[in-house]
Protein backbone atom coordinates (compact mmCIF):
# COMPACT_ATOMS: atom_id res chain seq x y z
CA UNK A 1 0.00 0.00 0.00
CA UNK A 2 1.19 3.38 -0.76
CA UNK A 3 1.63 6.14 1.02
CA UNK A 4 -1.59 8.52 2.13
CA UNK A 5 -5.07 8.83 2.63
CA UNK A 6 -5.92 8.18 -1.27
CA UNK A 7 -3.61 4.94 -1.73
CA UNK A 8 -5.59 3.64 1.53
CA UNK A 9 -8.85 4.25 0.60
CA UNK A 10 -7.76 2.47 -3.18
CA UNK A 11 -6.45 -0.81 -1.71
CA UNK A 12 -9.23 -1.24 1.07
CA UNK A 13 -11.88 -0.70 -2.20
CA UNK A 14 -10.47 -3.37 -3.85
CA UNK A 15 -10.46 -5.67 -1.38
CA UNK A 16 -14.35 -5.03 -0.27
CA UNK A 17 -15.37 -5.21 -3.87
CA UNK A 18 -14.16 -8.67 -4.68
CA UNK A 19 -18.13 -10.55 -4.43
CA UNK A 20 -18.48 -12.95 -1.49
CA UNK A 21 -15.92 -10.84 0.47
CA UNK A 22 -16.55 -10.32 4.34
CA UNK A 23 -14.73 -9.03 7.45
CA UNK A 24 -16.10 -9.35 10.93
CA UNK A 25 -14.64 -7.34 13.21
CA UNK A 26 -13.84 -9.83 16.21
CA UNK A 27 -12.23 -7.07 18.57
CA UNK A 28 -10.88 -3.72 18.97
CA UNK A 29 -8.48 -2.48 21.67
CA UNK A 30 -6.74 1.05 22.19
CA UNK A 31 -4.19 1.74 24.29
CA UNK A 32 -3.19 5.70 24.12
CA UNK A 33 -1.65 6.46 20.65
CA UNK A 34 -2.03 2.91 19.77
CA UNK A 35 -5.11 0.66 18.19
CA UNK A 36 -5.94 -2.89 16.81
CA UNK A 37 -8.65 -4.19 15.40
CA UNK A 38 -8.78 -8.03 15.06
CA UNK A 39 -11.10 -9.49 12.48
CA UNK A 40 -12.20 -12.85 10.11
CA UNK A 41 -11.47 -12.06 6.34
CA UNK A 42 -12.66 -13.80 3.46
CA UNK A 43 -12.11 -13.21 -0.15
CA UNK A 44 -15.42 -15.41 -0.97
CA UNK A 45 -18.02 -17.40 0.35
CA UNK A 46 -15.75 -20.73 -0.56
CA UNK A 47 -12.96 -19.00 1.17
CA UNK A 48 -12.47 -20.59 4.57
CA UNK A 49 -10.93 -17.42 5.64
CA UNK A 50 -7.91 -15.53 7.86
CA UNK A 51 -7.34 -14.22 10.79
CA UNK A 52 -6.19 -10.58 10.79
CA UNK A 53 -5.08 -7.87 13.14
CA UNK A 54 -4.21 -4.51 12.23
CA UNK A 55 -2.17 -2.24 14.66
CA UNK A 56 -1.64 1.89 14.30
CA UNK A 57 -0.39 4.66 15.60
CA UNK A 58 -2.08 7.97 15.77
CA UNK A 59 -0.23 11.39 16.40
CA UNK A 60 -1.56 14.07 18.26
CA UNK A 61 -4.08 15.08 15.62
CA UNK A 62 -5.74 11.44 15.07
CA UNK A 63 -3.94 10.45 11.98
CA UNK A 64 -2.22 7.33 11.24
CA UNK A 65 1.04 7.48 11.45
CA UNK A 66 2.53 3.84 11.63
CA UNK A 67 0.27 0.68 10.71
CA UNK A 68 1.57 -3.25 10.79
CA UNK A 69 -1.03 -6.26 10.31
CA UNK A 70 -0.48 -9.83 10.73
CA UNK A 71 -2.39 -12.72 8.32
CA UNK A 72 -3.13 -16.57 9.74
CA UNK A 73 -4.92 -18.10 7.04
CA UNK A 74 -7.58 -20.47 8.70
CA UNK A 75 -6.37 -24.07 9.66
CA UNK A 76 -8.63 -26.61 7.35
CA UNK A 77 -8.74 -28.69 11.03
CA UNK A 78 -6.99 -27.62 14.29
CA UNK A 79 -4.67 -29.95 16.95
CA UNK A 80 -6.57 -28.72 19.61
CA UNK A 81 -10.78 -28.15 20.73
CA UNK A 82 -10.04 -24.27 20.93
CA UNK A 83 -11.33 -21.99 17.88
CA UNK A 84 -9.58 -18.95 16.35
CA UNK A 85 -12.58 -17.15 16.50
Amino acid sequence: MGQGRADAVAAIAALHAAPGATFAVQRILVDGAFAAVHYRGKLSAQDKGAAIVEIFRFDDRGMIVEHWDMFQPLPETSRNPHPMF
